[in-house]
């Protein structure tokens, strides 16, 4: 039995997966990776990158996750916008490096 695969689907696989490998990435300059910087944003940037990638999976996606989907993207797009416009107190003078505009 073959499993539909949509544009839509692709799209929330590859965004979750940017979001993930983001976090890893130096997102001020100096300052350092996501991991380094945020207290416990980046614990929820990852489970909501992880939720993505759980709900576009077939086994996964027909239950409560595909429909919480839009929510998790809209918060996880938010917290990126205003990690962008206002920078933690550590990295207050830093420039937004590549793993910033990754997550975005």
């Amino acid at each position: 039995m073959r499993e539909r695969f949509d544009a839509g689907t692709g799209l929330v696989a590859v965004g979750a997966v940017l979001l993930l490998v983001s976090l890893f990435i130096r997102w001020y300059d100096p300052g350092g990776d996501a991991w380094a910087v945020f207290e416990s944003v980046d614990l929820v940037l990852a489970g909501a990158a992880i939720c993505g990638l759980l709900a576009v999976a077939p086994r996964f996606g027909s239950g409560g996750l595909g429909r919480a989907l839009p929510v998790i993207s809209a918060t996880a797009f938010a917290i990126v916008v205003v990690q962008l416009i206002d920078p933690p107190p550590v990295v207050s003078d830093s420039d937004l490096a590549t793993g910033a505009w990754l997550a975005l």
